[in-house]
């Protein structure tokens, strides 16, 4: 569940009519499925049937696709998290989906689903495996929640995020801060920031 009780895909569903015309549109549209491909979001024939489409037709075969992606997964808050961060990312770039992606991963980061209520493992934590997509940020949900020493875990995460561990790509500062923000831990995120502004 997320924000007011509601499930991932209904977060996900409010928001797609907001994102259908967008999504087909290019260069959203040609960036964003690559990435969607890119993190095993979207299959290979999922892609080029929607390559057939145009418009706002290609746009709903975009959304439609990944809200039955959102439905079918073992873990839909972890799956509309990796929505977002393509969304959000610097290689989109842009600003509606951006917008899009922030509002749903607020919701679900708010509410009281898997995201929000996550048990953590004590230190050390077994590696995190990610059920919808071999590249997404296998750790970034645990970054800063254990029951153990939580520098030393901090110290071990990055460690191994940097090392690019369990297929973790694209390891910027963007993506840490914004993997840091997704945990609910604004303080943190803004420690990060300080750190890099000095």
């Amino acid at each position: 569940m997320a924000e007011g009780g509601k499930t991932a895909k209904e977060v996900f569903i409010k928001t797609l009519p907001k994102l259908i015309n967008t999504l087909g549109k290019d260069p959203p549209f040609t960036v964003v499925t690559a990435s969607l491909y890119g993190m095993g979001l979207i299959t290979k024939q999922e892609l080029e049937a929607i390559k057939t489409k145009q418009g706002v037709e290609r746009g709903s075969k975009v959304g439609f696709t990944l809200r039955d992606k959102i439905h079918d997964s073992d873990d839909p808050n972890a799956c509309l998290l990796a929505i977002c961060e393509i969304f959000e990312s610097d290689d989109v770039n842009n600003d509606i989906l951006r917008k899009h992606g922030a509002s749903m991963r607020t919701s679900i980061s708010s509410g009281t689903g898997t995201a929000a209520t996550l048990q953590v493992p004590s230190y050390p934590p077994p590696t995190v495996v990610s059920r919808t997509s071999p590249n997404m940020y296998n750790i970034y949900i645990n970054l800063f929640r254990t029951n153990g020493n939580a520098n030393d875990y901090l110290k071990l995460t990055l460690q191994k995020w940097l090392e690019r561990r369990d297929n973790v790509t694209r390891t910027t500062w963007d993506n840490l801060i914004r993997a840091v923000k997704s945990t609910g831990d604004m303080a943190a995120a803004e420690r990060i920031l300080g750190i890099l502004k000095s």
